[in-house]
This record gives C-alpha cells, structure tokens and sequence, in this order.
C-alpha cells in the first residue's frame, strides 16, 4: 500500500545524530554505521494488509491493519530522509516525490483500468458508471476527499453495496502526506542551513522531533473531536490521521541511532523482547475480532493497533514476522491491498449478494494474492528497479504522468463506452422498459419488445439517477440560499430574460418543481409533459425538506426546513412561474401520510398571485431497502412489500380538490398497483432505494399524470 525502500536500501552505512561527515575522535557506538533491514517490520506490513483482507472479505469489520499500514509507511518515509541528513546530502523532495509516485500510480493505475472493465462486463455499464468518479478521484489521489463529500451528501446516502475503489481513501491520505512530510523536512533543511556542520544534523532532527510531536498533538486531539462529532468524516479526515504518520515518523527518529534495531531496554533483555513482541502481533490481531470499533475509528482506539505495531519495532526481532510466509506478503503487500477489495466486490455484483459465504470468500483471498504476486512481478518491481527511470527526477516524473495519463485515458474511455451502451438501451426503453406504461389500459407489447432487454435502471444502478434539469441557475434564477443538498437547475427557452424570468413574453410559460428529493423523483412524471407542451421548467429541491414542512422526515425541527420554506416561497414570487409542482401530503417515517402545516397557507398565497398549483401525493416507503433485499438474492417476489396502509386510501389532503386553482395528482397505482410495491415493474426498476422511487418509473406513469390533470381541469 504504500512506497517502501528495498531491503538493499536498509543496508546503507548511516551515522547517528549528530554525526559529521569525518568522523572526529573516538565513537562511543558502531551500531549507527551498521544499520539492518528489519525482516520482522517487512512482515509486519504484511501481516496489516492480510488483517485489512481477511477482515473485508470475512468479518466485515475494521482491522486496524490500515493504520498499521500508514504508520509503518512514515517510519520508512522518515528514515530515508534521516539517512540523508547524516550522509550530509541535500534532502531533495522533489527526487524523492519523483521516485514514490513513479512506483506507486502505475500498478493503481493498471488495477482501476481492469476493474473498470470487469465491473462494465459483470454488472453492467450503469453499475460502472456509478464508479467512474471514484476512478479519477483515485487516480489523483483525492479519493479520501470524494467520499467526505459524499459521506455530507444525501443522495449518496442510499448506496447498499460499497464503491468499487473506495479503498483508495487511505492511499489518497499515505499520497498527500507523502507530500507534506518531504516538504516539512525540506523546511527544516532550509532553516538549518546556517548552523555550523557539526552541530548541523543534530539540530535538525531536534527540530523534526519537535515538528512531528507538535503535529501529533494537534492531530490526535482533532481525531479524537472529529470522531465523537462526526466520524464518518473523520475517517476520511488527512488532518485526523495525521498523527498515525508522526507516531510512525517519531519511532523511526527514536531508532535510528540504533541504525533501527530495537531500544536498547529490550536488546538487553532477550525474554522480555520476546514476550512484548508477540503479546503486540496478539493484540493487532486481535483487536477487530474482540472489538467492533468501526464507529471509533480514527480516534483514541487506534492507539490500540498502532501501539502494539511500536512495540513490535522498539523491541528489536520478532521470528513469526521474519519468517518466509510474512516476507511474500511484505513483498506484495501494496498489489494485494490495490486488488483485495476490487475483486471482492466484482464478486459481490457477479452473485447478487452483499455478504459472500466462506468458500467464495476463500477464493477471493486466493484470487487475491496470486493476482498481488503477479502485479508486483510484472508491473511493480520493473519500474521501482527501472534504472533509466530512477537516474533522474524528471525521468520518475514521465513515468507518474504517463501511468496517469494511460488512468485517465482508460477511464474516460469507459465512460465514453458504458454512457453509449446505456444510451442505445434508454433510446428503446419504449419497447424493452415500458415500466408503468403497462398499466395504461389496453396496452400491448410493442413489437420491437426484446424479451432478454436488461432492466433500467438495475437493481445496482448507480445511486445518483436523480431527475435534474439540465442546466444550473443563473442570474434572476439563483436563490441566496448556501444549504448542503440544495439544487437549483433549469431548462429555459433563450427568449427568458434570465436577469428577471418574470418578465418573460407571456409566451413562454414556466412550471416550477418545488420540495424535497422524493418530490424531485415524481416531478420526472410531469417534466415529459411540460416539453411537449413547450414550457419552460425549473427546479428548487431541498434534500430532506418537504416544501411548506418546518421539520426534517423524523419530525425534528430542522434549522434549514425553515428557511427553505419562507425562501422558496419569495424565490415562487420573484419568478413567478405560471404554475408550480409540489407535494400537498407528506409521508412520515412511519409511515403516516399528512398535510404539511405550511401547504394550505403556501396555496393561499399563490392562489392569490394567480399561480396554479399541480399538488402530488407523496410517494411511499419501502420497509426495507428493494435494492438491498435482491442484491442479497432475494427475487423480485421475495422483495415486494404491501403499500402501506396510509397511501391505500383517500389521500390525505382531498379537502385540496375543491379549490379551482389545486390539481392534485396520485401516482401510488403507478408505483404500487393493486397494493403491492414490487421492485420491478415493466422492465423498469421502481425504487431507487428506501425512500425514492426511480426517475425512469415516474417518468413512464406520466400518462397517468396527464390522464389526471386534465380531468382536474388542467390546461397546459
């Protein structure tokens, strides 16, 4: 998982510090000058990647091994750059950035480029769409980052099964910190300088002692509030696992006077070097097992791991992690954790499950490591021994640009591929996926009906299939609301003054979608009818804010409902749309249907303003997840659930049908016929999770709609 030095680059003559260029006088110690490749540390690097994939395919549990990982990646980090404080050599980043970059992007870059391409054949090119973001996001080495963004993004809360390179979160965090530590310890470098040579070398590891305890402090103190605040932030958090790289960094400063054997209380004391040692890898190994800490994690408990993995150094030797079994998984350690968790889940999708029984969960270990042997044999030991490409920086730097290069280009080829298949399925969604068209009295098949046409939008079709006008607000469009999942978006004629869409021709009428997510699903039923009759539309959807609703979906008060309410109320009056489309109901968690306490005074106040009203029924609710249930093999019988009883009567807000500027619609027959919520419908995947219905359902019952506008008396 990360950039190691071979175990030649171990055996280099290091001074300790202090140390000057001839060495003056009597030495107190040879140790310095005699370092050792410390075959037990090597296996310890394999052992954490082998808990992070025994853990991942089996127990589903964190293991602790990653931050094993970062940790000994900084102590290697760091002690490359001591050594080159002693031999009196400049610290040169950027040939140490060129040098780690080119062995780390290409074997990525290979791995995401395969598992693109295995997951477009396996699971479709809409399953692999969904991927693609995470693909660049690796590539550049930000993914930590993109998963925080979708971690505070709500429509990336409905994903059941994991992303396919999310584990590229903690080789983006080693990447970026392999940034900022060579350029810490350049800094020192410069401020050093002046200081006379003699003392030159001690003064700097001085200041990278302090440096690094500083930054230890601030970061495990932030872990430790990140994680009790927000952890599903925190554990993706750079600033909140930074200190797992200074505890790592510090030991390797705290070693290398020993020319990194063990400290000298243990040297001294073979039995107990012994003891603590193995006690440390029994209390790694265990720490998953005894303890569920997912939701702990990067806080106070990983101390746990990263301890024992101190002790395990600071002791000098340990015979279990030296041995041959440990060593190959040392030597692949970086393509077994780059191929364990791709392949795990491309298995997943391929058996429809979420969780795979022991004997295919053996086999994606196995799979595993004779694919991490292959990809450090072929791919990755070439290039880290590559010597026209290590002679020179810039050499190191063709090599990282061109492995990103290749990512890139395989990635956007896949896009370009997968986008054109799901395009020419969707352009005979008429005839394979009629979806709630099948409901339409006397419907036929059409004739061009492919019986074996693939479902849209799948059961693991990317999560963020959410109806959205093309374009983004501008101008008079905007609204002065800054909320996380706030949307605005439009699709105008270019004859709307967008400086003051009010003033438009009386022409070009507008219809306005106004609510929450589950609202911004039903409006794809209305949308298709809005176009064919010429108007313009725009969006204003709010996650998790019923438009008129003060609280959340759990009935608390949310300090954005609110002012979505009042806001979105002044934003329908500055555009003045001609009419606007919103839920008149509203379906509680648990699973009670009611009028929003707003809605009627909302009416009264467009109805005043001469704006027509389409009210929709809110959609219902799954008791269980539907994409869950058959991703785990459930069939399309096993996951169908009863409607629930709220929505198998009168809607809730009926008394709305006597006033002439109210159209209501209900679409639940559409979505659930005769009472039954299936997860499939005419080919056609109904919901997109728990709570949301699928853009591609609502839009194949607005026939329906427009069935029930006009006989409310609508008239586009």
């Amino acid at each position: 998982m990360s950039t190691l030095p071979t175990r030649q680059s171990h055996r280099e003559p290091v001074g300790r510090p202090g140390a000057t260029a001839k060495p003056r006088g009597r030495r107190r110690s040879t140790l310095s000058d005699k370092p050792v490749f410390r075959r037990d540390i090597h296996g310890l690097r394999g052992l954490a990647v082998l808990l992070v994939v025994l853990y991942h395919v089996f127990v589903g549990r964190v293991s602790g091994g990653v931050d094993v990982f970062l940790f000994v990646s900084a102590f290697f980090l760091t002690g490359t750059f001591l050594r080159r404080w002693e031999r009196g050599q400049p610290t040169a980043p950027l040939a140490y950035w060129a040098r780690t970059f080119k062995r780390l992007l290409p074997p990525a870059a290979a791995v995401i480029a395969v598992f693109l391409l295995l997951t477009w054949l396996v699971a479709g090119p809409q399953t692999v769409l969904a991927e693609l973001p995470h693909a660049m996001a690796s590539l550049a080495q930000v993914e930590n980052w993109f998963l925080i963004g979708q971690s505070v993004d709500y429509y990336a809360a409905s994903r059941e099964r994991a992303p396919l390179l999310q584990h590229f979160w903690s080789l983006s965090i080693q990447a970026q910190v392999f940034i900022l530590l060579p350029a810490l310890f350049a800094l020192i470098s410069h401020l050093t300088r002046r200081i006379p040579a003699h003392r030159r070398t001690r003064a700097r590891f001085s200041l990278t002692t302090i440096a690094l305890l500083l930054l230890f402090a601030a970061s495990l103190l932030w872990s430790a509030l990140s994680t009790a605040s927000q952890q599903e932030i925190a554990y993706f958090d750079t600033t909140a696992r930074l200190w797992e790289f200074c505890l790592g960094a510090l030991v390797a400063v705290a070693l290398h006077h020993r020319g990194g054997r063990g400290l000298a209380v243990f040297a001294q004391r073979p039995a107990l070097s012994a003891a603590v040692s193995y006690t440390s890898v029994a209390a790694l190994v265990a720490m998953g097992a005894v303890v569920d800490v997912a939701g702990l994690f990067p806080g106070l408990i990983a101390l746990w791991p990263l301890t024992a993995a101190a002790l395990v150094m600071t002791t000098g030797h340990n015979r279990l992690l030296a041995s041959r079994p440990f060593q190959f998984l040392g030597d692949i350690s970086y393509g077994l954790y780059l191929i364990h968790w791709p392949l795990l889940i491309v298995m997943l999708a391929s058996r429809a499950q979420t969780r795979l029984p022991l004997t295919a969960g053996m086999l994606v270990v196995a799979v595993s490591l004779i694919a991490a042997w292959l990809l450090t044999r072929f791919v990755d030991s070439p290039i880290r021994h590559w010597e026209w490409a290590g002679a020179r920086p810039i050499r190191g730097a063709a090599v990282t640009a061109a492995a990103l290069l290749i990512g890139f280009g395989a990635t956007t080829a896949v896009e370009r591929g997968a986008a054109s298949q799901v395009a020419a399925q969707e352009a005979l969604a008429f005839a394979n996926n009629p979806g709630a068209q099948t409901l339409k009295p006397g419907y036929e098949p059409h004739p061009q009906r492919d019986p074996s046409a693939p479902e849209l939008p799948g059961p693991a079709a990317r999560p963020d299939r959410w109806f959205e006008l093309p374009d983004e607000c501008t101008d008079g469009f905007r609204i002065d609301l800054d909320f996380p999942g706030l949307i605005c978006r439009t699709r105008v004629s270019d004859r709307v003054p967008m400086d003051d869409p009010a003033s438009r021709p009386a022409g070009e009428k507008l219809v306005l979608y106004v609510g929450n997510s589950r609202l911004q699903q039903s409006a794809a039923a209305i949308e298709p009818l809005a176009e064919a009759e010429g108007w313009n539309s725009a969006e204003l959807i709010k996650t998790g804010c019923a438009f008129g609703n003060r609280v959340d979906a759990a009935g608390n008060f949310g300090h954005e409902c609110a002012p979505f309410a009042d806001r979105g109320l002044e934003y329908i009056l500055k555009v003045r749309p001609d009419a606007v489309v919103m839920a008149t109901t509203f379906v509680t968690l648990d699973g009670k249907e009611v009028v929003s306490p707003g809605t009627e005074t909302i009416i009264d106040r467009l109805e005043a303003e001469g704006i027509r009203v389409i009210g929709l029924r809110d959609t219902p609710r799954l008791g269980a997840h539907a994409g869950k249930c058959r991703e785990s093999g459930g069939s399309v019988d096993d996951c169908t659930e009863p409607l629930q009883a709220a929505l198998q009567g009168e809607r809730a807000d009926r008394a709305l049908a006597d006033r002439k500027s109210v159209h209501l619609v209900d679409l639940t027959a559409d979505f659930c016929p005769r009472g039954t919520c299936s997860p499939v419908l005419g080919n056609v995947t109904v919901f997109q999770d728990q709570h949301h219905v699928t853009k591609e359902i609502a839009r194949s019952a607005s026939w329906d709609a427009e069935r029930q506008l006009k006989e409310s008396g609508f008239r586009w």
